[in-house]
């Protein structure tokens, strides 16, 4: 079962921080970003995904109005490795703009993509554009169901459904458990 919390608010994520640098182990730590369009034509950074081990955050940016000083420096603490699917890896290099200037200047160069690290630790090339479920295979890892439905996030709401909360954390967990299984091997 994973433990998931959402976050709204910065003295809730300076405690759930604190938690999540005690369970970091292998130095690893999953990492995914949701965007919204803002119906300007650009798309914001609103959740920033963060698991480990069982425990996942999700972390309202939008609510937060600034990067609390714990999760810059969680995200800046180069001796974590930051794995996450390839477009969340490139956005959180910064390839790609959507993060707000004081998150992307910390978290630059700090995430890699989940299919990245499994060609280079396993030798194949041809798995960085596997999907996470076929990843999961190859290191022998089995999830279970696949989620085949997107569920919106609604940013208005306060309180999510479990289907929305399930939704969210899907590629993150997953992103962690093999990018864990992958660091074990080495």
């Amino acid at each position: 079962m994973v433990n998931v919390t959402v976050i709204d608010s910065s003295n809730l994520l300076d405690a759930c921080i604190s938690q999540l640098k005690y369970l970091v182990k292998r130095r690893v730590v999953g990492i995914d970003v949701k965007l919204l369009d803002n119906h300007r034509g650009t798309c914001l950074c609103t959740l920033l995904l963060l698991c480990v081990g069982t425990r996942c955050l999700v972390i309202q940016m939008h609510r937060l109005g600034c990067v609390p000083k714990s999760l810059g420096e969680f995200l800046g603490d180069k001796t974590i490795c930051f794995v996450g699917t390839e477009l969340s890896a490139r956005i959180i290099r910064g390839e790609n703009r959507y993060l707000s200037s004081s998150l992307w200047k910390l978290t630059r160069g700090t995430a890699v993509g989940i299919g990245h690290m499994a060609a280079r630790v396993l030798k194949d090339n041809s798995l960085e554009k596997c999907s996470l479920a076929e990843l999961a295979d190859k290191v022998e890892l089995n999830f279970g169901n696949e989620i085949h439905e997107q569920v919106p996030w609604n940013l208005a709401d306060i309180v999510h459904s479990i289907d929305e909360v399930k939704y969210a954390v899907y590629d993150v967990y997953r992103s962690f458990a093999i990018g864990n299984k992958l660091l074990g091997m080495l």
